[in-house]
């Protein structure tokens, strides 16, 4: 992919015409700080010069030193509000930026989405900005560090002027070093960054893996806990170190810049020594000017360590920026997408575009269409030339991976010819916009994806008006006003309740009606049906069949299926094989050909005529008191990652004593040189002070890089131990969305506010900096809180006092406030997070892009997205606003002080009280403990804060302990012993009110039987065997093992009973023979086995690497297989674990015939000796099975074998098996079995 280049400064200015246009009021604050922020420091370092200056009989009066302090507790009221409100208003930044990127995403051409570099390129620019402590996040304050920076730099080099211009060049060419070096470090650092973007990316994976509900059966089922939890180690142990080598490129120049930094000082400190001493300079020139020389190097420094940010910021902008405005590029004669979204760009669309726009289709025509994806060579379709007439229904079948979707997708123009052309109506589909091309269709793909609004918005997606009359049709031909009518609020019920707590998950089944009514609805002129039953039960699946002429009247449509019998509807028939139509028909004359279409169908009829073949109770912990709640959680952060606490605050003693080092020394060369002491006394002491100042400012660069390391490894360590919750946690909690929404708020109250256990190690560093500081201040300055001789009244200990303790009083009251605001706050944004995390990962979701396409909801979904994003920076900027009139008021406090001690050290010090190295101390020693007032306040308010988000924490990660300690004392099962289970009288209901799904159920399985469980969609069969394998527990009842209560045995030795293949089974992008072993540790032999009895072994000998081959596109190492390819590992994986009962939930709903039957035929030898239970809709393959139950609306109604079942005219199996019956006869209905 070819990147666009910016240059460093083309994107701060692109960063400041953002700022301009979406945060004015920050654009003014960024202009007004920059000279403000120099002005506070220059304060510091001239008040000091004014003193001594009075106290040498220079015109200098109290009243300038007050004038100038009082200037500085304005500018420090500005500064502060004006700083906070940069902050409260940065992440709407991002958020632009965001919104550019998902709009680029949503709106590029579906066949950028195949592109393994094009998707890598986004979700590494996503993960940019997705990153709380990217420097992006801070962009305008960092724009008003380097400004003041660069400001600093001329304001001290203009007072240094006076200087020998050796010593000017000297500074200059640190400054230049300064800049040299940190260009190298990022130089450096991009070595790496690709390395760390894969590892970041395979991290955040595994993280939503472990969370993700689909996930939590198999994890439970076949014990990957250990296997996922040592993955996750190998992963953060790479991911460790490779930060840690770009810290350490950090730790070697942050030692050369110390290096260069404590020379300058040492060289220019002698020469204002001699100068001095020469009586050159006056003590207090001498003081100007090195406070003038520290702040130059303060602020040099400053400048280089943000160069080296913003270059890193460059490249990260750069990847950004290019993915942005990326052009359009498409193979061959490919013309590029030309849909746009927001702003309707027209710079995508053809010259030669038209506005065409048809009101029927009379043709569609392949002419000789070739395709092949991205950077493959391998053509999964060729040559296709075929012509469609108005109102053929065409369906199109062929064995798994034989380019079914891939022509489907070229066909609705999700993917353009690599060779060929499509024409619709004689156009070219390359000749019509995009987004009128997307009109044509309505679709039903394989792979659902629902939005998270009510079943009408997910049916008629858009806010415009609704035909009400199409509407009503569409729900009723689709069989969704009968899944309605269930709910309370009917059509206008909230789906996916992972988002909101009110709303309602579907069934398989439920979500296929839901898209059928969405087609139906569109009423486009061509239908596309991509397997639109494979969920559904016998009596939907035939009622929508006999609907089927009605539903496509008028319209062209195409169906994929692998029910065969299904195919009899439609007037042709194309059989792919190897991207080829090999076969076209009629279904009686493909049958009569006797080729690889009657091969599929007779593995159909083959399988006809075969025969035989407790809620968690969250553990209150009696904490009392904030500190102890606080130290709990150091605790257990040390628990999670070793040494965490000792590395944050192990460095911030030495580090906090850096400035009363630097001022005490200070003081002393000044005392040294006003009673004219030796040159050599004075120079050591100069040479010690540049060396251990710079020295200390060493190991606080080094703690930081050790701290940026530490907390990269901590944020995904604690996002994993609390998703450790949920993988071991009572799957019942799983499903519900309570814990779910406990992890939220705790994930969304620190990138909110920064509150919980990611916080607490800053808080301890603040909270010991704050004591030092104020410790030092006391022992290096308090003399100037106590009385001198001959003062009647200690004014000056009054003054002192009254504003320390009303400075502490105004951080408290202003802390408790915005407390009280987040508090109230918190959970309505929890939600808001819920759904906008949702969307994000909708939008992700490749298999999502297809619909969000057709149906064109990018407008519903950017439109959804902003708003979340505008409710979101709402808030942070009215809370802004308060913390920054508290902060403001803290600050003028704070100054305050800090003038009330100019004045009276420059009174007393004029009056002969202090020396002149004494209030260079006292001074220097004051300034600092407004500021440790500062920290320790806000550190220990913090912790009050802090205490009630992070016994939310101890309590989340509480939870599976407690569960771990309900199973103790109970016993080990031995899962080869059992022979039965039983189930005795069972109710369940999940909502624990009475609402049974299911209602007195009682039966046996015994090993080496093999049962059916079938029934229409939502009787209860998939809940029925999650009580089976002990994944949820029962109302009331018993399930026995052997006749023992399987509550006896503890829930992990039950799960080793069975191997299951779920519907929503989940397979992980890890190697492959991992995914089928759950270990890393695995019989190559035993797992070739069972890749070869599933039909896989060739397929995995195809595969570059093998076993070791990682499955899905995480990073470009992975591979994408199809649905059947993915729901064959799983099979393979429950034959590799052979325990002595098997569960096999819809397991070749993704499969083509000639698989399926495979399968079956191969059954009765895998689960031999074994117990099985087997969930299908396809009744013809439930006749092997030795006993087959019938389930209806939470019951048990029937039992029996398929002949005695049959038999029973008016029994509910009977109904289910002659509405699926009547296809597999060719349209002739079954009047006698």
């Amino acid at each position: 992919m070819n990147e666009k280049k910016y240059s460093l400064l083309n994107n701060v200015f692109f960063l400041l015409r953002m700022i301009r246009k979406y945060l004015p009021m920050s654009f003014v604050f960024v202009i007004i700080d920059i000279p403000l922020a120099v002005f506070m420091d220059y304060v510091g370092v001239r008040i000091p010069n004014l003193i001594v200056g009075m106290i040498q009989g220079y015109s200098v009066s109290v009243g300038m030193v007050a004038a100038l302090g009082i200037a500085s507790v304005l500018a420090a009221v500005t500064l502060q509000y004006g700083n906070r409100m940069v902050s409260a208003q940065a992440p709407q930044l991002c958020a632009k930026l965001d919104l550019k990127l998902f709009e680029k995403y949503m709106t590029c051409s579906y066949e950028k989405l195949e592109d393994a570099d094009f998707t890598a390129h986004y979700k590494e620019a996503d993960g940019y900005l997705a990153d709380d402590n990217h420097f992006l996040s801070e962009a305008a304050m960092h724009i008003i560090e380097i400004g003041s920076g660069a400001l600093g730099i001329i304001l001290y080099f203009a007072i240094l002027v006076g200087l020998p211009k050796w010593v000017l060049a000297v500074l200059i060419v640190g400054t230049v070093v300064e800049l040299l070096i940190s260009k190298n470090a990022e130089t450096e650092r991009k070595k790496r960054q690709e390395t760390i973007g894969k590892l970041t990316r395979k991290v955040d994976y595994m993280n939503k893996t472990a969370a993700d509900v689909r996930s939590a059966k198999d994890i439970r089922i076949f014990d990957m806990i250990p296997w996922l939890e040592k993955k996750f180690a190998e992963v953060m142990d790479r991911f460790h170190i490779e930060n840690t080598q770009v810290e350490k490129q950090r730790i070697r120049i942050a030692g050369i810049r110390a290096g260069i930094g404590g020379i300058l000082e040492i060289l220019t400190g002698i020469l204002l020594v001699v100068f001095v001493l020469q009586e050159k300079l006056s003590l207090a020139e001498y003081i100007l000017y090195v406070g003038a020389i520290r702040s130059f190097s303060m602020w040099s420094f400053q400048f280089g360590t943000l160069v080296q940010n913003f270059y890193r910021m460059n490249g990260d902008l750069s990847r950004i920026r290019s993915f942005i405005d990326e052009e359009e590029t498409t193979q061959s004669n490919v013309k590029p997408d030309t849909h746009s979204i927001a702003s309707r760009r027209s710079n995508v669309l053809p010259v030669n575009a038209a506005e065409i726009k048809f009101d029927h289709i009379s043709k569609i025509e392949f002419s000789h269409v070739f395709y092949r994806y991205p950077k493959s060579d391998r053509w999964i379709v060729k040559d296709l030339s075929f012509v469609i007439e108005e109102g053929e229904k065409i369906a199109l079948v062929g064995m798994n991976g034989a380019g079914k979707t891939t022509m489907i997708k070229l066909l609705c123009g999700l993917l353009i010819p690599t060779r060929g052309t499509i024409r619709i109506n004689g156009v070219s589909s390359t000749d019509i916009k995009r987004e009128d091309y997307y009109r044509l269709f309505s679709t039903v793909f394989q792979d659902i994806h629902l939005f998270p609004a009510s079943i009408q918005r997910n049916i008629v997606c858009r806010d415009d008006q609704i035909d009400q009359v199409r509407f009503e049709d569409a729900v009723k031909k689709s069989g969704m006003d009968e899944v309605a009518q269930k709910f309370r609020d009917g059509l206008n019920t909230l789906l996916v309740a992972e988002v909101d707590e009110e709303a309602v998950n579907l069934s398989g089944g439920q979500v296929q009606k839901l898209m059928l009514a969405r087609a139906i609805y569109k009423n486009a002129p061509i239908l596309l049906l991509d397997e639109p039953t494979a969920a559904l039960d016998p009596i939907a699946e035939k009622d929508i069949y006999l609907q089927y002429n009605e539903m496509t009247e008028g319209k062209m449509s195409i169906f994929i299926s692998h029910r065969l019998a299904s195919t009899v509807f439609c007037d042709r028939i194309f059989f792919m094989k190897n991207g080829i139509i090999s076969e076209e028909g009629t279904h009686e004359e493909l049958l009569q050909k006797k080729g690889d279409i009657t091969r599929l169908f007779l593995c159909k009829a083959n399988i006809i005529r075969k025969k035989r073949g407790r809620a968690v109770k969250v553990h209150n912990r009696k904490i009392q008191g904030s500190l102890q709640i606080i130290i709990k959680t150091a605790r257990a952060l040390n628990q999670i990652l070793p040494w965490t606490i000792a590395i944050f605050t192990g460095g911030q003693l030495i580090v906090s004593l850096q400035p009363y080092l630097t001022v005490f020394l200070s003081a002393r060369v000044v005392d040294l040189l006003s009673v004219h002491a030796k040159m050599e006394q004075v120079i050591a002491l100069i040479v010690l002070s540049g060396a251990g100042t710079y020295t200390l400012i060493f190991l606080g660069k080094y703690f930081d890089s050790k701290r940026n390391v530490r907390g990269l490894d901590l944020y995904w360590a604690i996002l994993w131990r609390m998703n450790r919750v949920l993988m071991k946690c009572p799957y019942s909690e799983v499903e519900k969305t309570k814990l779910r929404t406990q992890q939220e708020e705790i994930i969304q109250a620190y990138r909110m506010s920064g509150y919980g256990p990611w916080k607490i190690p800053e808080i301890m560093m603040e909270l010991i900096s704050g004591c030092v500081m104020i410790v030092m201040s006391i022992v290096m300055g308090g003399v100037v809180f106590l009385p001198v001789q001959g003062e009647r009244v200690p004014w000056a200990t009054v003054v002192m006092l009254a504003l320390t303790i009303v400075s502490v009083i105004v951080s408290v009251v202003s802390q408790r406030q915005l407390l009280l605001l987040n508090q109230q706050s918190i959970g309505d944004m929890g939600k808001i997070f819920m759904k906008e995390n949702y969307l994000l990962s909708y939008m992700d979701e490749q298999k999502a892009a297809k619909d969000i396409r057709i149906y064109q909801q990018q407008n519903e979904i950017i439109g959804q997205l902003a708003s979340a994003f505008g409710v979101f920076h709402t808030f942070i900027f009215q809370r802004g606003k308060k913390e920054a009139r508290n902060l403001a008021l803290r600050s003028c406090f704070a100054q305050l002080l800090t003038v009330a001690s100019y004045v009276i050290v420059c009174i007393r010090a004029v009056n002969g009280v202090y020396s002149i190295g004494a209030v260079v101390q006292y001074v220097g020693a004051i300034v600092q403990l407004s500021e440790g007032i500062r920290m320790l306040a806000s550190s220990l308010q913090m912790i009050q804060i802090q205490a009630p988000f992070c016994k939310k924490f101890l309590d989340y990660i509480d939870i599976d302990e407690h569960s771990e300690s309900e199973e103790s004392g109970k016993k080990m099962l031995a899962p080869e012993n059992v022979q039965e289970i039983t189930f005795d009288h069972v109710y369940f209901s999940y909502k624990k009110d009475g609402n049974y799904v299911l209602k007195d159920i009682s039966f046996s399985l015994r090993r080496g039987e093999h049962i059916a469980m079938v029934g229409m969609n939502g009787s209860g069969k998939t809940t029925c065997i999650k009580l089976l394998c002990r994944l949820l527990e029962p109302d009331s009842g018993t399930i026995y093992l052997d006749g023992t209560d399987i509550k006896t045995y503890t829930r992990e030795s039950c799960w080793k009973l069975f191997s299951a293949v779920f519907q929503d089974f989940q397979m992980f992008a890890l190697p492959i023979g991992e995914n089928i072993a759950g270990s890393t540790i695995y019989s190559q032999e035993r797992i070739m086995k069972s890749l070869n009895d599933c039909g896989m072994g060739d397929w995995i000998k195809r595969q570059n690497k093998g076993l070791n081959q990682e499955l899905f596109r995480v990073n470009e190492d992975g591979i994408n297989v199809s649905g059947g390819e993915s729901q064959k590992l799983a099979i393979a994986r429950a034959l590799y674990f052979n325990r002595p009962f098997i569960i096999m939930d819809e397991p070749t709903a993704a499969l083509d015939p000639v698989s399926e039957s495979e399968i079956y035929e191969k059954f009765h030898m895998l689960a031999k000796g074994k117990g099985a239970v087997y969930i299908s809709h396809r009744l013809s393959s439930c006749r092997f099975c030795n006993q087959i139950y019938v389930f209806d609306n939470g019951e048990l109604i029937q039992k029996g074998t398929h002949e005695e079942l049959v038999g029973q005219k008016d029994g509910k199996y009977r109904q289910l098996w002659q509405a699926q019956a009547e296809f597999y006869e060719k349209k002739k209905a079954i009047q006698k079995i």
